[in-house]
Order: structure tokens, then sequence, then C-alpha cells
């Protein structure tokens, strides 16, 4: 199945996987609509990938209501069809419980939980027509909490609970809705959380976010009719 052609929405495209995804999909002629907070890098992709796709870019901030509803509101006017919405973006925090901050509690559930939430919310109406395909990237932290990193996991404890409710739901009308819970990948984020850890970062030995891309294409190649509801991955190599 040729995905040249079709529109697709990606969240935190201007870095780590949704950047990968993004040029994976334009090599493959996809047109983009890309959502970040870096104005400067959305508008270097739009500059090398405008001369073989359509690239649309807003500068959106997922701690901002205003923003994700205007944002929506741009695409939906200026963008005939919506065929892929990809959830990339993401905060991370971590920290033992007695001693975690509540406002690190409320930036991950504003941009973890709530901003894809809304945005698939405000976007879904122009997806079921085309019956699209929705891909959020979660964590593996979503499937297992381990110690220091309760915030983090209870928010994305939520997105796959909104991912699932929502395949339930759009099902019927030709949606289909994957999540992919990742182990430690090779991204500015994961640097973030190595300094955290203080422990030393060698990106080779984790997921390379071209790897989500392949997976994540794959995904939308096969025959509709049939759907993958959930991927786990995680790196091969012992983690440094």
């Amino acid at each position: 199945m040729s995905l040249a052609g079709k529109t697709a929405v990606i969240t935190g495209a201007s870095s780590g996987i949704g950047y990968a995804i993004a040029c994976h999909m334009a090599s493959l002629k996809i047109n983009l609509v890309l959502l970040g907070r870096n104005t400067s890098k959305l508008e270097e992709m739009r500059s090398v990938y405008q001369d073989r796709v359509c690239v649309d870019v807003f500068r959106t901030d997922f701690l901002e209501e205003s923003q994700i509803q205007e944002t929506a509101h741009q695409i939906i006017e200026n963008i005939d069809t919506i065929d892929i919405l990809v959830h990339s973006a993401g905060l991370y925090s971590r920290g033992e419980f007695t001693a975690s901050s509540m406002s690190a509690l409320d930036e991950l559930y504003l941009v973890n939980l709530r901003a894809p939430f809304l945005l698939t919310k405000l976007l879904l109406p122009t997806i079921k027509k085309k019956e699209g395909q929705i891909i959020v990237i979660n964590s593996s932290c979503g499937l297992k909490a381990n110690a220091g990193i309760s915030q983090y996991s209870a928010v994305k404890h939520g997105v796959k609970a909104m991912t699932d409710s929502l395949r339930g739901e759009v099902n019927k009308d030709g949606v289909r809705v994957l999540s992919l819970f990742l182990g430690r990948t090779a991204t500015p984020m994961q640097a973030f959380v190595h300094k955290l850890e203080k422990k030393s970062y060698h990106p080779a030995n984790f997921i390379q976010p071209e790897d989500v891309a392949e997976i994540v294409i794959s995904s939308l190649n096969i025959p509709h009719r049939t759907e993958i509801t959930d991927i786990i991955i995680r790196p091969t190599m012992k983690l440094s």
C-alpha cells in the first residue's frame, strides 16, 4: 500500500522520535503537518522537504490550551485531509514520591495526557472522514511503574487508558489506533534522563529514533482490515 500523498500531523516534530518519523515520512512523499516548540527547527525542516511534499508547521506549546486550540483550528481550516496523527511530544520528570513536585506533576499531565487528548478530540472528525490512523508514542513506564518515577508513570498509564478507550470508540468508524511502548531511546530526552540519574550516556546502546520510525511506517502499511493495537520495543543491548 502506497502512503504517498497522504497527510500526517506529527507532534514533537522538532526533535527526537517525532523528527525521525517526519523525515522518514517525507522520504515516502507523505505530506507533513509539523507541531513543536522549536520554531527554527520546524522551519528548517520545511525548507528541506518542501520541494518533495507539502509541509505546514505550527509552533505549539502543549502547556498552553489556547495554542492547541488555535493550531487545531488552523489545521482544520487549511488542511484538506488528515490520514495520520502521530503523538510524539512529551515531558519527563523523576523524583521520590514524598519529595516530588506537584507543579511537575501538573506539567506532565498537561503535556503528556491532556494535550494529546484535546488535540485528538479536535481533529478526530477530520480523521474519521479518511478512516485514518492514530499513533501514540508511549513509554514502557506506561505498562510498569518503577521506583522514582511515580508521576511520569502515572501519566503514561493514563495515556494508555486514553488510547485503549479511544480505540474502542473509533474502530467502528474505520479508524485504527496504535500504542508504541518504548524502552530507552536515544533522544535528547534520554540524555536528560541520564543526567538526572547521574549516569554516563551512550546513545548507541539504546533504541534509535529511526528504528521507531521504521516500525511506525510498517504498522501503517498493513492492510486496513487488520489492526496492530500495541507494540512493545526495547533495546537489545545491555543498558549502561
